[in-house]
């Protein structure tokens, strides 16, 4: 039986630092290209882009990648408590829908506004609740 691995052609394993940079000067010097254009391009051996080739990837890998790890427009830094109330506030209007509450922290994701709710700031309230009580 063939595992989905070995179906697509495509491996699922860590990114290396070599991918990461392959990844960033691609998507960085053909911006208006789609995301599945962006990963034919790096799979492209034989090409004018040598440098670019052999990362074996998907477009959602790479759109994900990017996003989650490699754009430089996102945040790396802590949340300030600033931000924290705003999660707070507008997952409280939204709901958890991620991309509305993102779009009010400029420079952090969808993914980084959902752990962040999820991972510090239930904990932060669940441990206030249970000590009133």
């Amino acid at each position: 039986m063939e595992t989905p691995q070995q179906t697509s052609g495509l491996e699922t394993r860590p990114w290396t630092k070599e991918e990461d940079q392959k990844l960033f000067e691609c998507k960085s010097k053909n911006r208006h290209l789609s995301w599945p254009e962006i990963a034919m391009l790096t799979e492209l051996e034989r090409s004018h882009i040598a440098t670019l080739a052999g990362l074996s990837r998907s477009g959602k890998s790479c759109t994900e990648r990017w996003n989650n790890h490699l754009d430089p427009a996102v945040k790396r830094e802590n949340f300030s408590q600033e931000e924290d109330d705003a999660i707070i506030c507008f997952q409280s209007l939204y709901g958890n829908c991620w991309a509305s509450i993102a779009a009010h922290l400029p420079g952090r994701t969808e993914n980084d506004v959902k752990n962040r709710l999820y991972n510090h700031l239930k904990k932060k309230k669940i441990g206030r609740s249970t000590r009133t009580k």
